[in-house]
């Protein structure tokens, strides 16, 4: 990710082949809203300082058998009941930012 903020205006971070936030580099970067974007983000090594590499926990399901709902909902470390069956959609949360995630609804 850090090399695409360099390279590109706007960013769209998918996980298993679906688009979960769509913004702006710099937003996406200063208020990530999608716990997938948080964890990628957490996830880059600091040249800066030595701390341990974050990795999400869980294993990624089956993309031929996707489960009912959100597709991030094995690793989400924010899952909640109705992430379980309601698909979320892309959504306008803030101007040019767009994130799938049933957190802002």
């Amino acid at each position: 990710m850090g090399l695409q903020a360099q390279m590109v205006d706007r960013l769209a971070v998918m996980y298993a082949g679906h688009m979960v936030e769509v913004a702006p580099v710099e937003n996406i970067f200063a208020e990530p809203l999608h716990p997938y974007t948080q964890l990628l983000i957490d996830s880059i090594p600091s040249i800066k300082e030595r701390k341990p590499l974050k990795l999400t926990d869980g294993l990624t399901h089956d993309l031929r058998n996707p489960p009912p709902g959100c597709i991030f909902q094995a690793r989400c470390p924010k899952v909640m009941d109705k992430c379980k069956s309601v698909p979320p959609k892309l959504e306008e949360i803030k101007a040019e930012h767009q994130v799938a995630c049933l957190l802002y609804e």
